[in-house]
């Protein structure tokens, strides 16, 4: 029997932007299946917010059977699936000129063939809720690296590029009963991403965006919730890119 309260399927949940998800929608009445690699990160998000609202799934995006097994939890334990944050990923630090064919493919399977892995696995249960569909994108996808210093991310750029588009596909596929949508954030306060920088190189990046700073991941939250929630019923194939203005900021 089907559970009362709608449940959301987020990857890539133990840090950052995917664990703020899961705070936020835990917050707002979603129940949450949590899915990372990060064993440890897991259990300490099923700690803080209550195992009797989260689910915890550990396992590579890049293994196909994950999706399934996921989804197969989400039913299991919730009895039902509303939503689908493709959260998971990784911006791969490497030249244009450095890198192989088989970083571009890695960016390529983390950031899509995943994404399109777990849409297929709960595209039934998504058309019958008539749920909805966030892919986790990147500013990088619409600008390239565009504050100081610029990081060779050719890969990454290209990997979060193919969401956009795979957001589109999805979104035209799957209409009228599964609305897909895009997040393209610039900067965030996670931990991996201020592990990057030293602090005067962190003050001068974030002195180039018009906004003067960088969001907490909890501020991009808000917008995977709106595109979850009926508010945005009329919204599809759309990219929200909230960044401070980073990608009009010119160097």
């Amino acid at each position: 029997m089907a559970g009362a309260r709608p449940t959301v399927l987020i990857t890539g949940a133990a840090a950052g932007m995917g664990r703020a998800h899961c705070r936020c929608l835990i917050a707002e009445g979603w129940d949450v299946v949590a899915v990372d690699r990060d064993q440890a990160g897991l259990a300490a998000l099923a700690e803080e917010v209550g195992e009797d609202r989260l689910a915890t799934v550990v396992g590579d995006v890049r293994q196909p059977a994950l999706a399934t097994a996921a989804v197969e939890v989400a039913l299991e334990r919730f009895g039902r699936l509303d939503g689908l944050v493709n959260n998971a990923g990784y911006g791969l630090q490497r030249s244009l000129l450095d890198s192989s064919a088989e970083d571009f493919l890695d960016q390529l399977a983390v950031h899509v063939e995943a994404a399109l892995a777990f849409s297929l696995a709960a595209e039934p249960y998504l058309r019958r809720a008539r749920g909805a569909i966030v892919n986790v994108s990147s500013e990088w996808a619409l600008a390239g690296p565009c504050t100081w210093p610029q990081p060779p991310a050719a890969a990454y750029c290209a990997g979060k590029a193919g969401v956009l588009g795979l957001t589109r596909a999805l979104a035209r596929q799957l209409a009228p009963e599964v609305r897909v949508n895009a997040i393209a954030p610039g900067g965030a306060r996670t931990e991996t991403t201020l592990s990057h920088y030293d602090g005067e190189t962190l003050a001068r990046k974030i002195a180039g965006v018009p906004a003067q700073r960088w969001a907490e991941p909890a501020e991009y939250s808000l917008f995977v919730r709106y595109l979850l929630s009926p508010a945005a019923r009329l919204v599809t194939g759309q990219v929200l890119s909230p960044n401070g203005g980073e990608v009009i900021a010119g160097g």
